[in-house]
């Protein structure tokens, strides 16, 4: 059983309209491992599938390139056609993959607790605090003294 704010195991169960308004909260029980287990799993099976055709486009673009390197002509006025280029030529290869990773999260979540959108969670004053503390913790991992020389 779960234990109330004094550490005593709580005698009753939760009653409908508790439930409800944790659900209301966005407190809901899920499992982070179903989400984590279908996106490797259907993941790697989307990347193994797509993946023959991104390969194959990344040599015919590269080919292209390395072919035409002499004659490419990069100045100030076409260098942003050249980068719009590239920027479809990636968005084509991985907007398809991350599109359906994404669904394949989706589907992962609904599947667990149902289809229930709540905003309160992000409004209450904790949330800020606690993206203020993980923002500080980052930068003691990442940019402190220490972390440098390990």
């Amino acid at each position: 059983m779960a234990e109330n704010k004094d550490g005593q195991e709580k005698s009753e169960t939760a009653s409908q309209k508790k439930l409800d308004e944790g659900r209301d909260k966005g407190q809901v029980a899920k499992s982070t491992d179903v989400t984590t287990a279908s996106v490797i799993l259907l993941g790697g099976l989307t990347v193994l599938i797509y993946g023959a055709y991104s390969v194959n486009n990344i040599k015919g673009f590269m080919g292209y390139m390395l072919n035409n390197s002499s004659s490419l002509q990069i100045t100030d006025q076409n260098i942003f056609r050249y980068y719009g280029d590239l920027m479809f030529f990636l968005a084509t290869i991985l907007l398809p993959i991350m599109g359906i990773i994404y669904v394949i999260i989706l589907a992962s979540e609904i599947s667990q607790v149902g289809l229930k959108l709540s905003l309160k969670k992000f409004g209450e004053p904790e949330t800020y605090t606690k993206v203020f503390k993980l923002g500080a913790g980052l930068k003691r991992v990442f940019f402190s003294i220490n972390s440098l020389f390990e």
